[in-house]
């Protein structure tokens, strides 16, 4: 896995249940598309990892999210950004959609639309994805 020394420290981390499969999805990504767009929420924002002791939820911090649907996507977006003013810098500024298969990595099961993506170690999603439209 691409964040193996993070997974490593995570109980039952990437879950049981994560499957390698084909899914089209789409991801909140800045323009242009590039690797900052799918680097996980562990690495970026380590506070959020050491608030924490749960460990799903630190697992979820270490995948990347994706959504089944950029309706449900937008949807997410917009009331992140109700909540956190500033969270646009952070998790970017356009929606993206492209197809994830087996090699990119296990995904999580999907809940309301939304699953985590945890890469393999080749992983180059930024090659997959193109944006749709302005978040």
């Amino acid at each position: 896995m691409k964040y193996q020394k993070e997974l490593d420290n995570i109980p039952q981390c990437p879950p049981k249940d994560a499957e390698a499969k084909v899914t089209d999805s789409f991801r909140f990504v800045f323009d242009p598309v590039c690797i900052k767009s799918f680097i996980p929420q562990a690495l970026t924002q380590p506070t959020r990892m050491s608030a924490t002791n749960d460990p799903v939820q630190k697992c979820s911090l270490t995948g990347l999210s994706f959504f089944t649907s950029d309706v449900a996507a937008v949807r997410v977006y917009n009331n992140i950004k109700m909540i956190k003013k500033h969270k646009k810098a952070r998790i970017g500024s356009h929606l993206a959609e492209g197809t994830l298969d087996p090699k990119d990595g296990l995904q999580s099961a999907v809940k309301c639309e939304h699953f985590d993506l945890h890469p393999s170690k080749n992983s180059c999603l930024e090659n997959k994805f193109k944006i749709v439209s302005v978040l």
